[in-house]
């Protein structure tokens, strides 16, 4: 059997590596903590259920071997999974799946599309963090699962996300393409389908153990007494040094770094407390908010709202990326889907305007009426309509002087009360803990 599934895999233009470098038990020895291992299941089918502590965290594994029959998702494959769901959740403690399968056991027909069809009505359901770590091909119900973990991690060149296989495909379709060109992580990526993308199974393990350390408390504190703990960021510093020096040493967590780069999208501790940051990045396309960077945050703050962790939104942004084609791709709905997930977040938020915070921006990227705790601004930053020089266009004749202080600066924007306080950029850490409690 274990031939004919080789076989088959080679002639679905899937193919499998050696032992050694797929040898789950190796994976699963090299992520837990020494002698941390026990075995719940394992050589009943493809998927190995172990219960290991990885950073002396304790957590549930799911492990697809694909030298087991290309790690083929059957009836048998869809019972141990829904068996590491059923343990994690009583134990509340973290899922993780270590994977690699060449999707649905065809032998199986109808009873690999139930297996399927139950694991993800469970996934659904499952509230404790779910972990996905890519070591090769996840094809079909496989790449599916991946869509519905909290954090899908990746190898840039062994990780492959798609429904189908390139014969497949060449033989549905007609196309000649290669794996890579179907679904390699590079191009996933970019496209905002896994969060961490590696060089080596090492450095995605590692990833792992870091998000696991942040995700260990299952409650969070939300937006105490102030403290005084200064960052260098002045006026000509970058929002990603913003952030890196707002957060506290070696716990910054990049999410999304191939996607929307005109935005950040980052888990971190704030003065020992965990925060995630949301940001506009001015470096790229001027920090405005497309299609895409409207996708992230509203996953972001999806993400956030479900492990019930505070968001800071850093905004500096001309607003929505105007235009017929920014229309046609969508940018519409995927504002009102960032807006929608970040009045549904509810675990505390509070807003720092950076720079240039125009249009729908100011709602986008939390305000006040939209339940923000606190909202502060840096001097030099503008928030208002639309920036004066477009705005010179339409109010023609009229005092631009005038609607830059009235209508622009963050002065007008206290007197308004859309702002709280102006905050000098070295005093943002000390004000943002007198907000998180």
């Amino acid at each position: 059997m274990r031939f004919f599934y080789i076989y088959f895999l080679k002639k679905m233009g899937i193919w499998i590596m050696g032992d050694t470098m797929n040898n789950a038990k190796m994976r699963i020895n090299r992520l837990a903590d020494r002698g941390s291992v026990h075995m719940i299941e394992e050589n009943r089918s493809s998927v190995i259920v172990a219960s290991v502590t990885v950073a002396h965290i304790p957590v549930i594994l799911y492990v697809f071997d694909n030298t087991h029959r290309g790690g083929a998702f059957g009836c048998l494959e869809g019972e141990s999974v829904l068996r590491a769901i059923r343990i994690a959740e009583a134990a509340k403690v973290p899922l993780v799946g270590l994977c690699a399968s060449a999707g649905a056991n065809l032998l199986e027909g109808q009873l690999s599309l139930v297996a399927a069809g139950k694991v993800f009505q469970a996934c659904h359901n499952l509230d404790v963090p779910h972990l996905f770590l890519s070591y090769g091909p996840c094809i079909g119900a496989v790449a599916y699962l991946s869509k519905q973990a909290d954090f899908v991690l990746a190898l840039r060149e062994q990780s492959f996300f798609c429904l189908t296989g390139p014969k497949i495909v060449k033989s549905a379709i007609f196309c000649d393409e290669t794996l890579e060109e179907i679904g390699g992580a590079q191009k996933t990526a970019e496209q905002g389908g896994l969060h961490m993308l590696s060089d080596e199974e090492e450095e995605m393990e590692e990833n792992c153990r870091k998000l696991l350390r942040y995700l260990k408390r299952s409650k969070s504190t939300v937006f105490y007494s102030e403290r005084d703990e200064v960052i260098s960021s002045g006026e000509n510093s970058t929002m990603e040094a913003l952030i890196s020096n707002l957060l506290d040493d070696d716990t910054t967590l990049w999410m999304w770094s191939e996607w929307a780069k005109n935005a950040f999208a980052v888990f971190g501790y704030l003065g020992g407390r965990r925060v995630g940051i949301f940001a506009n990045n001015p470096e790229y396309a001027g920090g405005v908010i497309d299609r895409d960077a409207a996708l992230k945050a509203a996953k972001f703050y999806k993400l956030c709202s479900r492990l019930s962790i505070p968001v800071l939104s850093l905004a500096d942004t001309p607003g929505f990326l105007p235009g017929a084609e920014s229309e046609r791709s969508g940018v519409l709905d995927a504002g009102a889907e960032m807006i929608e997930s970040y009045l549904s977040h509810r675990s505390g938020k509070m807003t720092v305007a950076a720079g240039r915070v125009l249009g729908g921006a100011y709602m986008a990227m939390g305000c006040k009426e939209m339940g923000a705790r606190a909202y502060a601004a840096f001097p030099q930053a503008t928030i208002g309509v639309m920036g004066a020089s477009i705005a010179s266009e339409i109010l023609r004749g009229e005092d631009m002087s005038h609607y830059e202080k009235n209508c622009l600066s963050v002065q007008a924007a206290l007197k308004t009360g859309c702002v709280d306080r102006i905050v000098d950029p070295s005093e943002l850490k000390a004000y943002i803990m007198g907000v998180i409690r």
